[in-house]
């Protein structure tokens, strides 16, 4: 059986570990979380690039994905506190390891803001075996 899914929620623990000691709510799958307009918060998505085989004799599957860290902060207070945790959240999480589960080099990219939030991604690579 797979150890990714005990991967993946340890990567989940650790996450809502970092922004709960910042008091910034996260939002999970299957998760349902009501905010106001003033508060900073976050949102986890995983997307499932693919499986490969990783060897030739006994099978071993290789999984990839991205884990996409959404920040949410209120609008009209500016981009330095934002620009500051967008980037410790890539710079903790950039090539961090559980297991067989390991991360690549993040990325931090603006997404078009929504009507009440200004939204920030962290897309994090990962790879397991």
């Amino acid at each position: 059986m797979s150890e990714l899914p005990e991967s993946l929620n340890a990567f989940r623990v650790e996450l809502e570990t970092f922004l709960e000691a910042r008091s910034i709510p996260l939002q999970l799958r299957n998760r349902n979380l009501k905010v106001k307009a003033d508060t900073t918060w976050a949102r986890l998505s995983l997307l499932s690039i693919g499986s490969t085989t990783a060897s030739l004799g006994q099978k071993w599957i290789r999984d990839r994905g991205i884990f996409v860290v959404s920040l949410f902060f209120p609008l009209g207070e500016g981009t330095h506190d934002a620009d500051k945790l967008s980037y410790l959240l890539r710079d903790t999480f950039s090539e961090w390891q559980y297991n067989y589960l390991e991360t690549g080099i993040g990325e931090v990219i603006e997404v078009p803001s929504t009507q009440d939030f200004y939204h920030v991604n962290i897309n994090l690579p990962y790879r397991h075996k």
